[in-house]
């Protein structure tokens, strides 16, 4: 059966041209189309896991909440990107194993967990893309938690704020800082206003205005 999608997804480390052939069988009422909202959530850590996730546009933000109480950023889908949480927690049976919280409007596509296994069953191409992703996340999750581990904070901030810098300015709370680091708001209000007393940068209301980059990178 042809399914006439008008999309295809980011396929890496395995043939464009099995997948492209495969998912061309598959019928369109497999997939859900959704849009969230900036801000919206599109599923919780509560809910079940019953798709397979695929952004076609927008940004989605993967968080989850610690016993504590802590935000932790897990990492971020861009448009065109697949989800490997999702595929983890639907072989597993599980719940979602992240919040997927929307940053932009976004459009995602969803495909029923019945036809994901019988894809990843069916389709050694399915699978090895399937397995490929789950593996990329794996070692950026693991150079994460190493920069976590032996870097100081002080030097993750100062390379995030140089990351986030559009035309010196940061669109960026204090708070989705320290949920971006894995820390508390308070501590990198302090990192902040040590920053802002070297001539470094200057914290406003929803932003923060990069005032010597050089300064910035040069505490690197």
């Amino acid at each position: 059966m042809s399914s006439n999608l008008a999309f295809s997804f980011d396929f890496q480390n395995t043939s464009q041209i099995d997948l492209n052939n495969l998912f061309q069988q598959v019928p369109t009422t497999s997939f859900t189309r959704r849009s969230i909202g900036k801000g919206h959530t599109l599923f919780r850590m509560s809910e079940h896991c019953h798709s397979f996730i695929w952004l076609f546009k927008g940004r989605l933000r993967l968080e989850r909440t610690t016993d504590e109480g802590r935000i932790l950023t897990i990492q971020r889908l861009q448009s065109g990107e697949c989800c490997s949480l999702s595929a983890t927690s639907l072989l597993a049976g599980d719940y979602h194993q992240v919040d997927y919280i929307a940053e932009e409007d976004s459009t995602v596509f969803l495909l029923n967990k019945t036809i994901f296994l019988e894809m990843f069953l069916q389709s050694e191409s399915f699978r090895n893309f399937v397995f490929g992703k789950v593996d990329n996340e794996l070692q950026l999750l693991l150079g994460s938690l190493e920069s976590i581990a032996y870097e100081p904070l002080e030097h993750r901030l100062r390379k995030l704020l140089l990351q986030k810098a559009q035309n010196n300015i940061i669109q960026c709370t204090h708070e989705a800082l320290a949920r971006d680091l894995g820390t508390a708001r308070e501590v990198i209000s302090r990192l902040l206003k040590s920053f802002q007393i070297n001539g470094i940068l200057e914290c406003n209301r929803g932003h923060i205005k990069l005032l010597d980059a050089s300064k910035l990178e040069s505490g690197l």
